[in-house]
């Protein structure tokens, strides 16, 4: 159809053309025969047919045998059957049923005589010349007909309307910057006279004089473009000045063109219509022809890049930021000064797309490639803070708003007050809570949209932290609040508004415009360069315009001196024109005799007589002087480049200094943009309390649903147990932190404390034989298999909580084999790769699932022999795959039952679903025949003193005298070489040494022994935990144990004189070991009953410094004064911590009615052996946990202050059958990677005592038995 029009076809013509082409190949294909009798048909069609078998003479099937055997049915068809007429084609067609065409019998419609009846036909049913007029018309179309393919038919329409679309409508000019559209606006309300200066008109006045001379389009597409020229929020320098609504961020309508006004700004006026002219530009007619229009407006700047564009087309885009018109300016005059600068220099001046919304804008490699290659993307963000309510204001990102006036602070504060009573009504007082407020939204982003969606992933959850948003903004402003919950972080918040809205977006680059008539990607300095170019050509023509004038005006300025200064010669002019008959004869007669040209001679004509006088002529030399010096200059600019290019530098330069604007949008460089949160990111940082059972479940308990109580209280349930499960152990954490969790076999498996199900924090509070503490979740608790997502749940033998930023990131590493390098999460480990995590596949040791029977009975820890000698030692050392390394870092300090330690480097690996091995565990059945014998004494004497345990002591029992393998025990964090390990026993002696004498083992070595038990055969470890470095020098010999070598023989040899005199010590026979207990207890053989000890000592009055808590399976503990302990190394006897109770004496401890809540207490089983040892501070509080689930938080000032040979105090009321099995500080603590840990640090990870409730009645029923035999 566009072929046809460029053809000069009618649209009748067109579709005639359209069906005969589409017949042609019906014709073909059917092979329809043509009429063999007579037919009826318009002369037109008649002669159409002659005309093509003129041009087609022979063959079958071609053009004119469809169009006989398609066009006469279809015309006589059409014809009616009474006269008429119709126009077809351009041709009157008359037609009747009664004029018949007979053809020859046989003519087929390939044969000529049919064509030459038809146009006989025509010629005798004209009549009067009518079908010669048929015929004439006919043959001109005929010879018009061109044969072409479809495809190629349909690429060229194509193609055409394409081009018309790019160049006409959507894609901008690179020398002005302007479309179509935008550049005949400008140009009407230029002609209409609406200057800035100009009152205003209405902007239905200004669409109506664009359709009406220059736009033949629909008016809506005309005052949308008018509508954006004049928002402040879509260009950076606006054109147009409206008055009125013209819409707003929240995508609002602008109001109908019939209510707003508009005129043009200033900026447009000086920018791109100053130099408008006939000369300085080209010109076209307008689509009627009626006048001119311009092709493009003189722009001063590069207004492509000071406003940008953006348009679709056929086949092409284009998309362009707006930039700083300072900026622009000063790359451009940076391009004048060297032509060969680079993208990047250019770059210095144009750092960046300056939105009119401002923003912010990420800097990277990607703009520079943007810029290079005129395509990319960079991302843009709207510029928020975050404040917290009540204190002050919070710190937050720069570039933050101004205050918003008396109303909205006033609000503000009012809001602020009311949601801190709330919060403070819901949690016990303070406010705290945090807002984020964005003040700048990214470009092109609409407002009303981002509320909606962030309302929107609150409402689904999809947004934690988050519980409310509004939208503030005024005519002063945006201002969007996000209000955060109590306890999340506005940081981490604010991250995740980034990722998951419209609030972080990308700026795609597409800096397609057209350079003369045709499309091109260019990038920044090829735009600069365009545009020099085309205002080089602006200025130049207009500077020719301009000589030509200046020589014109000196040539009548000449003129006008000569009359005036020669004596005479203005008479005889005067004489002259008055003696002329008219105009012509005075002008040849002023030629002829005075020496004037034509123009001189009509000017002089024109003069009126006041510029006949002596002032003029003084007026007219100066002029003529000025005229010289312009012309002059002139023809410099034009001769001369540099010139040239001085004055458009000069121009640009003004242009900027006229309107000073600094830059909106903030650049933040991408290494300084955070990385989009993690979900863990966006909870609340708030400590909370783990607790595990033997049969594997977990639960998480809020800090706060444990209130302080008094010393020597019964507690609540902290978690309920299912039947045969016991309480394993209990960590203080905090939510983000990462937990692991360390099997009794050794296996370690990782997770967050956040995955670990937990009760709301508004949960009743619960007595000890009550339900549990919470009703959020499973008073029970998760199973570890549901938590971990692996097959079956495992016994827990140790918790340890790792800070949040202390896990050291995955690292690339390369394979053991040899192969490429790849990430630690999935390659192998090399040799000196032996931290806490993934092992290489050629020494993964497969860890055997634990059995159900694990699961239920109590862990049986023998009172393992330590055989003395370097030889068993350094056998077990070297045993295994060992690699002593440097310690970079954190640690993990490694404890078994049997006394084996080891410090393990805190590494990040992958996780397996049967762990990852971080200690190797040996069998007791792998020593000699002494220690197998002695292993297995006590284990019949564990069974025979656990009869009243349960089944699971009944299967202990059992398999007493069986070889049986070693079990971690402990585990503990160590932030520093210089920390201090304290390992103590079940008897109460304590061993504190360097963290240093321990060297970092691989993960599959079996470490060294801690303490030296052989003189007590049915000691064993009871308790490990690390003490900060900062307390080290509070020890005794810590000065003498830095400056000492570091040989183990001596060491031995003095706590050997000092472990067998508190041996001899704790061998006094006492009253209350006498069978029967006829003799009441003596003071010194019960635990100290004694009043509370004087405040300053213990209650807040003179602080008593750091000490170490020890508290027994019985509730006894009490604190010792640093000051006491003794620094010594591993593998020492230790000294006398706490004096424990047999079970005859603990029994009428209890019973004996007298001191702190003894009375009350149930009996307790077995002796009474140390579960716990940990470094504490004044002030803090810890968490006592039993084995029946039972946890009570008391402060440590209600602790007595006491020496290491007394007993202590109660300090846990315990019921039957019931005992404590860890402590822990109920705070989090917080440790700093390659720093001291903190106060609060002294012991981070949980693990003291998981699980010994039969082990110690075994050994003490062995020393019974020993001592009846």
């Amino acid at each position: 159809m566009a072929h046809a029009m460029q053809a000069g076809l009618s649209f009748a013509e067109a579709g005639w053309r359209r069906q005969a082409t589409a017949a042609s190949s019906v014709a073909a294909a059917a092979a329809v025969p043509p009429p063999a009798a007579a037919a009826t048909a318009p002369p037109a069609a008649l002669t159409a047919v002659a005309a093509l078998r003129r041009r087609y003479p022979r063959g079958p099937g071609n053009r004119a045998d469809a169009v006989s055997a398609w066009a006469i049915p279809r015309a006589v068809g059409g014809s009616g059957t009474s006269g008429g007429s119709r126009t077809s084609g351009g041709a009157v067609v008359a037609g009747s049923s009664s004029h018949r065409v007979g053809l020859p019998s046989g003519a087929g419609a390939g044969d000529p005589r049919a064509a030459s009846v038809v146009v006989a036909a025509a010629r005798r049913r004209g009549g009067n010349g009518g079908g010669d007029a048929a015929v004439s018309m006919a043959e001109p179309v005929a010879e018009r007909i061109e044969d072409t393919e479809l495809y190629d038919e349909t690429y060229k329409s194509y193609l055409t309307y394409a081009m018309s679309v790019i160049v006409s409508r959507a894609i901008p000019d690179v020398r002005d910057g302007l479309k179509p559209v935008h550049r005949r606006i400008l140009y009407a309300m230029h002609e209409l006279g609406l200057a800035h200066n100009k009152p205003f008109k209405k902007c239905a006045r200004v669409v109506g004089e664009v359709l009406g001379k220059f736009h033949p389009h629909g008016d809506t597409a005309v005052y949308d473009s008018l509508v954006r020229m004049a928002q402040p929020f879509s260009m950076r320098a606006p054109l147009v000045d409206g008055h009125g609504n013209f819409g707003s961020l929240d995508d609002d309508p602008a109001a109908a063109m019939r209510y707003t006004e508009c005129r043009l700004t200033r900026a447009a006026s000086e920018a791109l219509l100053r130099d408008l002219g006939p000369d300085t530009v080209d010109w076209q007619p307008t689509f009627d022809e009626s006048q001119l229009e311009p092709l493009v407006l003189p722009a001063v700047v590069p207004n492509l890049l000071v406003n940008g564009s953006s348009g679709i087309a056929v086949g092409l885009a284009s998309n362009i930021p707006p930039h700083n018109l300072g900026e622009v300016v000063s790359a451009l005059r940076a391009l004048i000064a060297d032509p060969r600068v680079t993208t990047e220099q250019l770059m210095q001046h144009v750092r960046g797309p300056d939105f009119p919304t401002g923003g912010e804008l990420v800097v990277g490699p990607e703009l520079v490639q943007a810029y290079a290659t005129g395509k990319g993307a960079v991302v843009v963000r709207g510029k928020a803070r975050v404040q917290r309510l009540g204190g002050g204001g919070g710190g937050g990102h720069e570039g933050a708003a101004a205050g918003r006036g008396r109303r909205r602070t006033a609000a503000a504060a009012a809001e602020a007050a009311t949601g801190d009573m709330e919060d403070g009504a819901a949690s016990g007082g303070g406010g705290g809570r945090e807002q984020i407020v964005i003040t700048e939204m990214p470009y092109q982003v609409v407002k009303s949209d981002l509320v909606a969606a962030i309302a929107e992933l609150i409402e689904s959850k999809q947004l934690e932290g988050v519980s409310d948003v509004r939208d503030e903004s005024d005519r002063t402003g945006v201002r969007v609040v996000v209000e955060v919950k109590k306890g999340h972080s506005g940081e981490a918040v604010l991250a995740q508004l980034y990722k998951s809205t419209k609030l972080q977006v990308n700026f795609n680059y597409n800096c397609m415009s057209l350079l003369r008539t045709r499309p091109r990607l260019m990038g920044l300095k090829e735009m600069l360069q365009a545009f020099l170019d085309f205002r080089c050509d602006v200025v130049q023509r207009r500077s020719s315009a301009a000589l030509r004038s200046a020589r014109q005006r000196l040539h009548l300025v000449e003129g006008f001196l000569r009359l005036l200064g020669e004596p005479g010669r203005l008479d005889g002019v005067v004489a002259d024109v008055r003696g002329a008959a008219d105009g012509a004869a005075a002008r040849g007669a002023l030629v002829a005799r005075h020496g004037l040209s034509e123009e001189q001679a009509e000017a002089i004509l024109g003069l009126t007589l006041r510029r006949l006088t002596g002032l003029e002529a003084s007026k007219l030399e100066a002029e003529r002087d000025e005229l010289q010096k312009t012309i002059s200059r002139l023809q410099d600019i034009l001769a001369d480049r540099t010139a040239l290019l001085a004055v458009v530098e000069q121009e640009a330069a003004a242009l900027a200094a006229a309107y000073p604007d600094p830059r909106r949008t903030t650049l933040v460089a991408a290494a300084d943009v955070a990385s989009a949160p993690s979900p863990e990111d966006l909870l609340p940082d708030r400590p909370c309390l783990l607790l595990a059972s033997r049969r594997g479940f977990l639960r998480r308990l809020p800090d706060e649903s444990l209130t302080a109580q008094n010393r020597n209280t019964r507690g609540k349930s902290g978690i309920r147990l299912r039947s045969g499960d016991a309480l394993a152990g209990v960590a203080a954490a905090s939510d983000r932190d990462t937990l692991l969790l360390i099997s009794p076999d050794g296996r370690m498996f990782k997770t967050r404390a956040a995955n670990v199900p937990s009760p709301s924090s508004s949960s009743s509070q619960s007595s000890a034989h009550g339900a549990a503490a919470s009703s959020g979740a499973s008073p029970s608790g998760a199973s570890l298999a549901n938590v971990l997502k692996i097959p079956q749940s495992f016994p827990v033998a140790a918790l340890v909580p790792v800070p949040r930023g202390l896990m050291p990131p995955a690292a690339v590493r390369a394979s053991r084999r040899g192969g490429a390098a790849g990430p630690a999460d999935g390659a192998a480990c090399g040799p000196a790769d032996n931290g806490v995590g993934d092992v290489g596949s050629a020494d993964v040791i497969p860890a055997e699932p634990a059995a159900e029977g694990v699961a239920e009975r109590e862990p049986q820890a023998a009172a393992a022999v330590e055989a003395e000698g370097a030889g068993e030692e350094g056998a077990g050392e070297e045993g295994g795959e060992e690699v002593e390394e440097t310690a970079v870092g954190p640690c993990l300090v490694l404890c078994s039952r049997r006394g084996m330690i080891k410090r393990l480097a805190l590494r990040n690996r992958r996780d397996r679903a049967k762990g990852v091995p971080v200690m190797r565990l040996g069998s007791f059945g792998e020593r000699d025949p002494k220690t197998r014998s002695a292993d297995a004494a006590a284990g019949a004497s564990t069974a025979a003193a656990a009869a009243g345990g349960g089944a699971a002591a009944a299967g202990a029992a059992a398999s007493g005298g069986a070889a049986r393998s070693d079990e971690l025990g402990w585990a503990a964090l160590s932030s520093s070489p210089d920390d201090v390990v304290v390992v103590v026993t079940a008897a109460g002696r304590a061993l504190l040494f360097p963290a240093s004498d321990l060297r970092v083992h691989g993960a599959l070595s079996a470490g060294n022994m801690a303490i030296r038990t052989s003189a007590r055969p049915h000691d064993h470890v009871a308790a490990m935990s690390v003490l900060p470095a900062e307390l080290a020098p509070l020890l005794q010999g810590s000065e003498a144990r830095a400056g000492a070598s570091d040989g183990a023989g001596g060491g031995d040899d003095v706590d050997a004189v000092e472990g067998n005199a508190e041996e001899e010590e704790e061998e006094v026979p006492e009253a209350e070991e006498v069978e029967g207990g006829s003799s009441s207890p003596s003071p010194s053989s019960q635990p100290e009953q004694q009043p509370e000890p004087p405040a300053e000592a213990s209650r807040g009055g003179r602080p008593v410094g750091p000490c170490l808590l020890i508290v027994t399976a019985h509730g006894i503990g009490k604190r010792i004064p640093l000051g006491q302990m003794r620094l010594g190394r591993r593998r020492q006897s230790g000294v006398l911590a706490i004096r424990v109770a047999t079970a005859e004496r603990a029994r009428k401890a209890r019973g004996s009615g007298g001191g702190d809540g003894a009375g009350s207490a149930a009996t307790a089983r077995g002796p009474d052996r140390v579960v716990a040892a940990l470094a504490v501070y004044d002030g803090q509080e810890v968490v006592m946990a039993s084995r029946n689930g039972v946890v009570v938080r008391q402060s440590v000032d209600g602790i007595t202050v006491q020496s290491r040979m007394t007993r202590g105090t109660f300090v846990m009321q315990l019921d039957d059958g019931d005992e404590v099995v860890d402590v822990v500080v109920a705070a989090a603590p917080a440790v700093i990677a390659g720093a001291a840990a903190a106060p609060v640090a002294g012991r981070i990870g949980g693990g003291e005592n998981r699980g010994q409730g039969q082990p110690e009645a075994a050994a003490a029923a062995a020393v019974s038995a020993g001592g009846a035999a």
